[in-house]
């Protein structure tokens, strides 16, 4: 996780970010990144207001009030022989000359491999296509600051006793084993059905692509509860089991093979009728995540294009350009992981949503706890699958989908953090009680 530099400072770091029109998603998703950093990022869309004139407030900026100006070099920005960005740079480059030859103002950053501009090309570049690059940048600029006589400093963590919130405490009553995994999020393990749940935070994070499909549009923020994800895709061993314990016929493997692969041939129903008997089991409360908890789970709040930084990568998920032609074992690309750990978020299968699926939804959703439309047609899909080509494994590429079985579906668990009281008392009698109703009216009585 990203470190944060103390908000104790009397004055943090100002940071432009120039970019060309075509990049604003990147350029909004570091934005997001460098403010949860405890840096003051500057981005045109996040700053100005209505009514501001485009060039006086940026010269101003630029001239004034910043301190370091951030270049997002990409094909697109190379390809622009004129406009606001290349003022913006040379506003920028008069604003260099300014400093001590020591002292950094303009950092170029590289978040595609369309090469850096020419008037840039004396300066080192740091490529943005990960956190780890991103935490270099912060350091960079946090070094740099200190030569100016700033004084910004690293948030000190104080010895003390970690407070165990109250739900892994539950979680640990119940038999589950819970600890903090690599990137620092609590991970539970429960042997008995081999599910690994990951703890996604409540808060916010960006969700769609203004340069992505017209359904991804608008971009937009969404605040979320709390709640824990699938680490790995539900695979055939752990559906089989449920097979066996109800008596239903097992889904059609395409001869690649069952055990670690994750499952295929599932519909929305049967996705959500595992769910209701995996709460049942568990004394938990299991769905299919709605989209936006895929989506945040998928590219963090930090908004990556893709589970692991912004650049596509046929070496980190089982996508078409990977060649594998199937299915491949849950957990083969872990360097593909999301930010918060979660596996084959891109690629390998389509994954089941709760959500209906409405292409012009996200001009009407709302900005809490999103949960899709009240009816539809078709089902929404993620992650691309085997057989995606790479936009389709974007975070927030969005597919609609018959609620049917396919080769190439399979589906994600979701589990509400759990509480004794609702899950007591409240929740599980109506579960127990809901015996006639199907898995569809059950799922609905959990929400």
């Amino acid at each position: 996780m990203t470190s944060k530099i103390s908000s104790n400072t009397k004055k943090m770091p100002k940071v432009f970010l120039c970019h060309a029109s075509e990049d604003k998603a990147i350029a909004r998703a570091l934005h997001g990144q460098l403010k949860a950093a405890g840096l003051d990022p500057w981005l045109d869309k996040e700053n100005l207001r209505g009514g501001d004139r485009w060039d006086d407030s940026i010269q101003k900026v630029i001239k004034k009030k910043i301190d370091y100006f951030l270049v997002l070099q990409s094909k697109s920005l190379k390809n622009k022989v004129e406009g606001y960005v290349h003022k913006e740079i040379y506003e920028a480059c008069e604003r260099q000359k300014q400093f001590r030859p020591d002292i950094r103002f303009i950092i170029p950053l590289q978040i595609d491999h369309g090469g850096g501009l020419e008037e840039l090309e004396d300066l080192q570049t740091i490529s943005i296509d990960s956190e780890h690059n991103i935490e270099e940048l912060i350091r960079v600029i946090e070094s740099d600051y200190k030569k100016r006589g700033g004084t910004c400093e690293r948030e000190e963590k104080l010895p003390q006793v970690d407070k165990v919130p109250e739900f892994i405490r539950f979680l640990n009553s119940k038999g589950w084993d819970v600890n903090k995994n690599e990137n620092d999020y609590w991970e539970t393990f429960y042997k008995v059905y081999d599910l690994t749940m990951i703890y996604i935070p409540p808060g916010k994070f960006i969700m769609g692509a203004d340069d992505g499909d017209n359904d991804e549009r608008p971009q937009h923020e969404v605040d979320l509860d709390d709640y824990w994800i699938g680490k790995y895709e539900v695979t055939f061993a752990q559906y089989d089991q449920y097979c066996d314990e109800i008596g239903k016929e097992k889904p059609d493997d395409k001869g690649w093979g069952r055990g670690n692969r994750p499952v295929i041939h599932v519909s929305y129903d049967d996705a959500a009728a595992y769910c209701v008997w995996l709460s049942r089991k568990t004394e938990l409360i299991f769905k299919l995540p709605t989209e936006a908890q895929w989506e945040k789970a998928a590219r963090g709040t930090g908004g990556f294009v893709y589970p692991w930084g912004n650049h596509f990568d046929k070496n980190k998920c089982n996508s078409k350009e990977s060649g594998l032609g199937r299915t491949s074992p849950v957990g083969t690309y872990p360097s593909g992981k999301s930010t918060y750990g979660c596996m084959d978020m891109a690629g390998n299968v389509w994954e089941w949503c709760s959500d209906w699926y409405d292409s012009e939804y996200y001009k009407i959703s709302p900005a809490k706890n999103p949960q899709g439309p009240v009816y539809g047609s078709a089902r929404v899909l993620r992650g691309g699958g085997w057989f995606g080509v790479a936009p389709n494994c974007r975070a927030a590429s969005r597919h609609g989908h018959p609620a049917g079985r396919g080769g190439l579906v399979g589906f994600r668990l979701m589990m509400l953090t759990p509480s004794p009281i609702t899950q007591e008392i409240i929740i599980l009698e109506k579960l127990r009680n809901s015996k006639v109703c199907g898995a569809e009216t059950q799922i609905r009585l959990i929400r």
